[in-house]
């Protein structure tokens, strides 16, 4: 019984990685920048690009990812964009 709880649990973290994973990709996909978003139209680009930076937005999505996933691992989700609060 214990192994089949185990063998359970394997797999739900794998599901749970993978649609995590599918995620993060396909929202980096969708057109639209989360900065603009966040501080309107109006915004200067040298204030957009400073949020970008605050935010890793700036970096490749590969090392977005890993540092998102380093977060979770450690349990910090990471900042609201709206709020700039913690999710968690």
């Amino acid at each position: 019984m214990a192994q089949y709880l185990v063998k359970r649990v394997v797999q739900a973290l794998g599901v749970v990685f993978a649609i995590a994973t599918i995620t993060f990709f396909v929202l980096n996909v969708v057109p639209g920048d989360p900065v603009r978003v966040m501080m309107g139209d109006q915004a200067k680009e040298e204030a957009v690009q400073q949020v970008r930076h605050e935010l890793g937005l700036d970096r490749p999505v590969a090392e977005q990812f890993l540092s998102w996933l380093a977060g979770v691992v450690r349990g910090d989700l990471g900042t609201s964009y709206t709020q700039r609060r913690s999710v968690a």
